[in-house]
């Protein structure tokens, strides 16, 4: 008497190639996503300069001058408080943080990768230029170059890293 053997499931081979193939797309997407999150990183600062330079000009339109913000956002008190008579207006719920300990990639440069420095990068404002810069690591907050401008770190920008 012959007995008819139905098989059922995937035989070694097969399962073999699947996992190939699954590896082959992990090997493209990972970094490619890496790559998106850092662009995302690098984005959002420059976001983050622009929504600062226009409360600047509206902090600027109503005391005719341009606030000092200093490392850290010390100073940034006269943007996110309300105290009209101390010319502190609440233009910002609050100083905006740039990411830490993360790797950047900047609209103006998509070929250089940034590795951002715990505690060392912030957002500050020269009360000369008017103007919010982004400061990797440690420079002179005293010098008029300090940091880059949102124009230098978007899309066309001239930063040099």
């Amino acid at each position: 008497m012959r007995t008819n053997r139905v098989s059922h499931g995937f035989t070694l081979i097969e399962l073999v190639v699947v996992i190939a193939i699954l590896g082959l797309f992990a090997g493209i997407a990972i970094p490619r996503y890496l790559d998106f999150t850092a662009k995302a990183r690098g984005s959002r600062i420059v976001a983050d300069l622009r929504t600062i330079n226009s409360v600047i000009a509206v902090y600027e339109a109503k005391t005719g001058e341009f606030p000092n913000i200093r490392p850290n956002g010390a100073g940034s008190d006269v943007l996110t408080e309300d105290n009209s008579s101390l010319k502190k207006y609440p233009l910002l719920a609050e100083w905006p943080s740039p990411p830490r300990g993360d790797t950047v990639i900047f609209p103006c440069n998509p070929t250089k990768t940034i590795t951002l420095k715990n505690d060392k990068n912030y957002y500050i404002c020269n009360e000369a230029e008017g103007t919010a810069k982004f400061v990797i690591g440690s420079v002179s907050v005293g010098s008029k170059s300090a940091g880059w401008t949102a124009e230098q770190l978007a899309e066309g920008g001239s930063a040099k890293f």
